[in-house]
This record gives structure tokens, C-alpha cells and sequence, in this order.
């Protein structure tokens, strides 16, 4: 294997478990966050907890969208490995023809 190839697949592949566990970070800090704020006022209240409730939810989803990046580095480094050994595959087989023949 190339070792200019050998770093885009390591690279790819640590990239990927970054995302995935960066992921998992953002999904466990809404887990936590299950107070409720209290302003002394029913519409403060109302609107801390509206604006916390929002807050969670984009959470929620930059979270779904890093972990699906992840899931998409660690595709594409697969990828690249299946194509890397399907090549040195046919190479082997070039090279014994042109072994065979010699």
C-alpha cells in the first residue's frame, strides 16, 4: 500500500471516530440537562423553558448530524481500503500473466 494512501485511510478512519465519539458527547449533555428553570415569574419560566427545550433540540440534532458525518468518514476510508485491495489484487494477477509468460 501507498503510504500516501495509508495516511488519507488512517486519517480517515480517526476522523471518524472523533466524530462518532463527539457525537455522543453532545447527545449526553442534553441527557443531563433535565432542570427546570425557575425565573419567580410564569412567563419568564415559560420562556427559559421554551428556550431550554429549543436549546436540546439543536443539540439533538448537531449531534444526529456529526454522528452521520462520522458514519460517512468511516465509509469512505472503507471505501477506499476495498478499492486499495481490490488494485493489489489486480496487480497480483497482472503480474503473474506477465510472469507466466515470460
Amino acid at each position: 500500500m501507498s503510504d500516501g494512501y495509508r495516511v488519507v485511510m488512517d486519517d480517515l478512519q480517526s476522523m471518524s471516530r472523533v466524530f462518532e465519539r463527539e457525537s455522543r458527547t453532545l447527545h449526553s449533555l442534553t441527557d443531563t440537562c433535565t432542570a427546570v428553570p425557575d425565573g419567580g415569574d410564569g412567563t419568564v419560566d415559560q420562556a427559559l423553558s421554551t428556550a431550554v427545550r429549543t436549546a436540546t433540540t439543536l443539540i439533538n440534532q448537531l449531534a444526529g448530524s456529526v454522528g452521520s458525518h462520522g458514519q460517512k468518514l468511516a465509509a469512505a476510508e472503507q471505501q477506499y481500503r476495498n478499492a486499495e485491495e481490490t488494485s493489489s489484487e489486480l496487480v497480483r494477477q497482472l503480474d503473474g500473466l506477465i510472469g507466466g509468460k515470460s
